[in-house]
């Protein structure tokens, strides 16, 4: 990473090669892969979710904003102390991100989870930027394999572009 970020490009080339277990060597393949990367300063500028500045030379899949959700608690959930085993789960633009699961056992409170979580939903041009565009966080109790919706909350994109810091 540092070789590629003190590059003029901003890239680096590295040789694939191939581990020979038996002889405990690397093997030339002929192969070779290419990184690069760009270096952006966060911002509260959202001009680059407007969907009509998208289609400007945009690149498939191009990133064009993060949304960082911060999981962080839940208080007195109405289940079973000894059977509670939650989690969060974030979804946006049909992609899914889990919390760690939370449950009955010594330090861990079941029915007041700490869950302390950052997730980090890289925006592309590929996925909704429309103000109606959702973001939904759902709680979720695992009991004997068969998962149950304890809680469910869903933000519109518009209203988090409302509050860009």
């Amino acid at each position: 990473v540092a070789d590629m970020l003190v590059s003029p490009r901003r890239s680096v080339t590295i040789p694939v090669k191939r581990y020979n277990r038996a002889k405990k060597s690397n093997q030339k393949t002929g192969a070779s892969i290419t990184l690069s990367c760009d270096i952006c300063e966060w911002t509260t500028d959202l001009s680059s979710l407007d969907s009509k500045n998208s289609s400007n030379g945009a690149i498939h899949n191009e990133i064009c904003g993060l949304l960082v959700v911060i999981i962080s608690r839940a208080f007195d959930l109405p289940l079973d102390r000894k059977k509670a085993c939650t989690f969060v789960k974030v979804t946006f633009a049909g992609k899914e991100y889990d919390s760690k699961m939370i449950y009955d056992c010594p330090g861990w409170d079941p029915l007041n989870p700490i869950y302390d979580k950052g997730v980090t939903i890289p925006i592309t041009t590929d996925m909704p930027r429309d103000d109606n565009a959702e973001v939904t966080l759902d709680l979720i109790d695992l009991v004997d394999q068969k998962s149950t919706i304890v809680g469910s909350l869903s933000i519109s994109f518009a209203s988090l572009k409302s509050l860009p810091e």
